[in-house]
């Protein structure tokens, strides 16, 4: 992808095309959030080898038994009782983050392809009086990853995330700087 933006740019810059620095810059912002999207499917694919459902759902399991016992102290129930209610909690999350994932997943696969779809229509049809509004489509069907990337933004996932991960967008754009040397 990175290449692709980079040929665009250089057709800008030798002037064999209509479209302007500014235009394709969109383009490379489009690359960093694909890298940062790679980076949150990362930390998603970690934190679902982290602790398994089977291994919640055994943990509750183990808790309600212990919560079966009469002679059990107020207190140590109520805590119980707060611990089971945090487990199906982590549960309901796994789920939604299994979806958002699923959704994740299918954008990072079709981000390259769509950037190749850009790429080629401005090399097939460089001075072709619309590229502007051409390009403009192109992005608005490309920004459904920046709908992704903001909904795992949310703090609910990076609650979620192992120790050591980082923000994503900090760490696509260190991967970018990364890549350029």
């Amino acid at each position: 992808m990175h290449r692709r933006v980079q040929a665009i740019h250089q057709s800008v810059q030798d002037g064999q095309t209509t479209l302007t620095h500014q235009d394709v810059d969109k383009l490379e912002d489009l690359s960093v959030d694909y890298l940062g999207l790679c980076v949150v499917n990362l930390s998603l694919r970690q934190r679902k080898e982290h602790v398994g459902e089977d291994a919640v759902l055994k943990r509750m399991a183990a808790l309600q038994t212990q919560l079966q016992n009469k002679s059990l102290p107020e207190d140590e129930a109520r805590q119980l009782h707060n611990a089971l209610a945090q487990y199906d909690e982590t549960l309901q999350r796994a789920r939604r983050l299994t979806v958002r994932r699923s959704a994740l997943e299918a954008t990072l696969i079709a981000m390259p392809d769509k950037m190749e779809e850009v790429y080629q229509l401005v090399i097939t049809a460089p001075y072709s009086a619309d590229m502007g509004g051409k390009l403009e489509e192109s992005l608005a069907r490309l920004r459904i990853a920046e709908e992704v990337a903001a909904e795992f933004s949310s703090a609910e996932t990076f609650a979620l995330q192992p120790a050591g991960v980082g923000a994503p967008a900090a760490a696509a754009h260190q991967v970018k700087n990364t890549a350029k040397v």
